[in-house]
Order: structure tokens, then sequence, then C-alpha cells
């Protein structure tokens, strides 16, 4: 099979793919990831661009979305796709979606627009699974991270500023709330409790209609 890889991070399940004598690309638009891959796997082929502005030379049996989907506008990643992927390919999506847009993090795609844009766009989802449960357990260790290290760390350091560089403390109170603010909104991402109030973390498998294709 001819897989991409979009939002390949930096390029582990690209990289298992390949070790399983899969056909992969991967696709990233950051710098930083597209170099760590470009000198780690050195046999991987990586596009350096967005979603949006990639161009494939010939049509994908697959395409993967892992927890990247929600970086990409939903019109134009349906679009794209209906382009790039074979009639007879299918679309795996991996990711979060918000269930409803009361929630303090914004983050993810509304899954009712998710939804829409499927049926919009002539797509089915022949699978699905909901494995919101599967990832409580890291993001509570990643919630006992941010609480026990991570936090305490950047405390410790606004206190040493304000003492021997009051001055600067001085001049970045403006910016206290806003970084309280978004402290707040990046732990309501991690917190369990929250996230599953507010969002689903899901399983993902697409094919284009018939009725498209005829």
């Amino acid at each position: 099979k001819n897989i991409l890889d979009v939002g390949c991070g930096m390029g582990g399940l690209s990289k298992i793919l390949l070790d399983n004598e899969f056909k992969v690309e991967s696709l990233t638009p950051d710098n930083n990831q597209y170099e760590y891959i470009n000198s780690k796997y050195t046999d991987l082929t990586v596009h350096h661009m967005k979603y949006e502005e990639f161009s494939a030379q010939s049509r994908f049996d697959v395409i993967i979305n892992s927890e990247s989907l929600q970086y990409i506008n939903l019109e134009k990643a349906f679009h794209k796709s209906t382009n790039i992927l074979k009639d007879n390919g299918i679309w795996i999506i991996i990711d979060y979606f918000r269930i409803h847009d009361k929630g303090v993090n914004k983050s993810g795609h509304l899954l009712s627009d998710f939804i829409k844009m499927t049926d919009k766009n002539k797509w089915e989802i022949i699978s699905s699974k909901d494995i919101t449960k599967n990832i409580l357990p890291t993001l509570k260790f990643a919630t006992f991270i941010v609480k026990r290290f991570i936090n305490p760390l950047g405390d410790f350091v606004l206190e040493k500023v304000r003492v021997k560089y009051s001055w600067f403390y001085y001049l970045i109170q403006q910016y206290k709330n806003d970084i309280k603010l978004k402290r707040h909104k990046e732990m309501s991402a991690l917190d369990p409790a929250k996230f599953s109030s507010e969002k689903k973390y899901m399983l993902y498998v697409l094919k284009k209609r018939v009725n498209y294709l005829k």
C-alpha cells in the first residue's frame, strides 16, 4: 500500500510502517521535525509543507491523520484528501474532537462539524471507535508532571526574577494574567475529568461513497 502520514511528528509511525515494508511518505510543516526526520530516517520520504499545499505525483491507497487533523481546516482537509486518495482508498483519522462548544480549551474540531463535513463531501465512516478511556491514563500522568515539576519550576524562576531583576519583573506584570489564563486553558486540555466531559478521542476510518465514485 502507498501511505501518506500527514502531520507525521518526529516520524515514529512512518518509520514503523517503512520497517514493515509499506510504501510510506511523510508530511510535516514543522522545521525541526523535518530536519530531525531527514537526519534520523534517511530512507524516509518527507514533504516539508502544510497538507493544504501538498501536491501528489500519484494517488495514495491510505491517508493517515494521527492527531493532526485538529490543525487543518476541515473543508480544506476533505478537499485535499478527496483529490489525492484513490477511489477505493481509506482515510484513517485518530484525533480528539470537542463534543460541545462550552469548554475552556477550544482545541480540536467540533465533532458535529466533522460529521456534517463527512456527509457534505460524500464520504462515509466505515469504522469508528471511541478510545477516550484509553488515553486518560496518559493525560493523568501528564497532569502530574505539570503540577509536580513544571508549574513549581516556573514559579521558582519568576520569584528569582522578582528578587534579582525587580525592574524586569515589574515590566512583565501586565502579562501575568495572560500567562495564568494560558496555563489554565492548557491544564484543561490535560485534566482527565475535564477532557472526558468536553471531548472525545476517536478512531475513524473513512471511504468515499459508492455513489460518489459513480
